[in-house]
């Protein structure tokens, strides 16, 4: 908890833990304790009512995501007299977009990125060409007669095959 001049006023065990801290914070400026405070705040005072971050946190050489979310306390008469920050750890979750990312964009079986991602990153660089007058070129493989090599050795040579030539 905030007062209105950014001060911390209170804060859990939680909130310490993930400030990995266990110095006297009260009455300390928010900039000096939280990270990213400076975008946070940025958020904040441009009139989005809930202002958040997800921020990369690093406590005894391990990484964590951090969720950081910042809402208004107001008093009498609606003026507002400080703040409340919310840290959740979202790593788990993180972690998962990650895992989905990665099984969106690339093949199971080579590891090579899959159409989708192609598509995407084609677009992605014929845009740059243009934009930076450069020429764009593009190379493509086939293996030749693969229908062959799965049909005569069966479809784990086949994917063997696939695995090599992606290597």
């Amino acid at each position: 908890i905030l007062d209105g001049s950014n001060r911390i006023v209170d804060l859990n065990k939680e909130a310490r833990k993930y400030l990995n801290t266990n110095t006297r914070l009260i009455g300390k400026q928010a900039e000096i304790i939280i990270p990213n405070w400076d975008k946070l705040a940025n958020m904040y005072y441009e009139a989005q009512p809930e202002a958040n971050l997800e921020i990369i946190h690093v406590v005894d050489n391990q990484q964590f995501w951090i969720k950081v979310e910042a809402f208004p306390l107001q008093g009498h008469q609606g003026a507002i007299t400080g703040m409340m920050i919310l840290l959740r750890n979202i790593t788990e979750r993180k972690q998962v977009e990650e895992k989905l990312q990665i099984l969106a964009t690339t093949d199971e079986l080579t590891g090579l990125w899959n159409r989708r991602y192609l598509i995407g990153a084609l677009k992605m660089e014929l845009k740059r060409a243009k934009r930076y007058e450069q020429p764009f070129s593009v190379l493509m493989l086939d293996i030749d007669h693969f229908k062959d090599i799965n049909d005569q050795y069966g479809h784990a040579a086949g994917d063997k095959v696939l695995k090599e030539m992606a290597q």
